[in-house]
């Protein structure tokens, strides 16, 4: 009977392993950037570590391996779990876009708890303090476990607390849901951990956090189909499917504009100031686009990389150059709220279509035609072109 549970408690972990390898090796940057993708990794390593160390244990606890691996396997799971929380704490500062991570102060505080985790975890070997083993092998809770629980939901529930502020700010219901994600993502273990205190010795814990992981997977690829994933703002496959149904309604008492945008030496800002300015750069600009979007009825969506595209029936915007200028002039205005430590400007190309049987790929072509051109000059001269 003890050996059929104990393998039913390995197989659980080694499917559990396995489903998280799977969607370890499925995130990319496309569904969100490269430190947010960093920070859940992070998560599925510690998870994956997590697993492995109590499918380990439970044959060491029972017999069937060495009891005396039962101090590393222990000291190593409480570590592997509070490492979960603390990216998970790291993934959802950085979807939340925390300015806290602004803050050298604030980077040196938030690893403290997981510091203190580890101490006591590698220390109790020695002292006792998270758990200690009886003569007869029984695994007991030190007289600091419940700093350790204390800690690791610290991370938890600051992250969710965060995200739920956050969440009755923006108006955008997509966003919102995505929020409610990182909300949840606490319940999932927390209610594990309560069913755990009551019946004991189940792999509750290790299948919630699978669920709760997957959950937030899950929604990383949904949003995905439609959205883009650093700036929440529509992607390309969606801008392509909306200008395809737009230009059959078009004509020349209803032209519609295609305005398409670069930032200026963006690969000397990633070059120089790394990934996360260059991430903070593109979320600047698409904040921009988003208060264009709402004051001018357009569609905006991220084009790929740096650039962004604005699509825009004539009634809805003033003339073309006048409009250019009125971006620069509202990105200029968004910069002044903060302090970046280097320039952020814009190339801009646009076309007009009054032909319902252009082809999109015509119409973009021009206004990629035009981009091209401003941006060449601007780095020749300076200076925009103006037509």
């Amino acid at each position: 009977m003890v050996f059929t549970y104990v393998v039913a408690y390995f197989s659980v972990a080694v499917v559990c392993f396995a489903i998280a390898v799977v969607i370890g090796t499925k995130l990319t940057r496309d569904v969100g950037s490269e430190l947010e993708m960093r920070a859940f990794k992070g998560v599925i390593s510690a998870y994956a570590v997590f697993l492995i160390t109590n499918a380990v244990w439970v044959w060491c606890n029972y017999g069937y391996l060495p009891a005396s691996w039962g101090y590393l396997l222990s000291s190593m799971n409480i570590i592997a779990l509070g490492l979960c929380a603390f990216f998970w704490f790291q993934y959802t500062e950085l979807k939340l876009q925390s300015t806290l991570w602004q803050s050298k102060v604030f980077r040196y505080i938030y690893p403290i708890p997981m510091c203190i985790i580890a101490l006591l975890a590698l220390s109790s070997s020695f002292t006792g303090w998270l758990f200690y083993y009886t003569a007869e092998g029984k695994y007991v809770h030190g007289p600091l476990y419940t700093l350790q629980l204390v800690l690791d939901i610290f991370y938890l529930a600051f992250a969710s607390v965060h995200a739920v502020i956050v969440s009755k700010r923006t108006k955008i219901a997509a966003k919102k849901k995505e929020y409610f994600t990182l909300i949840a993502f606490l319940f999932c273990p927390f209610a594990a951990g309560v069913i755990d205190a009551i019946i004991p010795n189940l792999p509750i814990v290790e299948t919630a956090m699978l669920f709760a992981i997957f959950i937030v997977f899950a929604n990383l690829q949904e949003s995905q189909i439609y959205s883009d994933a650093l700036t929440g703002l529509n992607n390309r496959r969606l801008a392509d499917e909306w200008l395809s149904n737009k230009l059959p309604s078009v004509s020349p008492l209803r032209p519609l504009y295609f305005f398409i945008t670069d930032i200026n030496s963006f690969k000397h800002i990633n070059d120089t100031y790394g990934h996360l300015e260059g991430d903070n750069a593109i979320k600047t600009v698409a904040e921009t686009f988003q208060d264009i979007g709402r004051l001018y009825h357009s569609f905006i969506a991220r084009w790929g990389g740096d650039e962004f595209i604005i699509i825009a029936e004539a009634q809805h915007i003033p003339e073309p150059e006048s409009f250019m200028q009125t971006i620069r002039d509202m990105l200029i205005e968004k910069l002044q709220k903060r302090e970046l430590p280097y320039e952020l400007t814009l190339s801009i190309g646009y076309a007009i279509c009054t032909a319902a049987d252009e082809s999109p790929a015509s119409f973009i072509g021009r206004a990629d035609n035009m981009l091209y051109e401003d941006k060449n000059r601007y780095y020749r001269t300076g200076k925009h072109i103006r037509r």
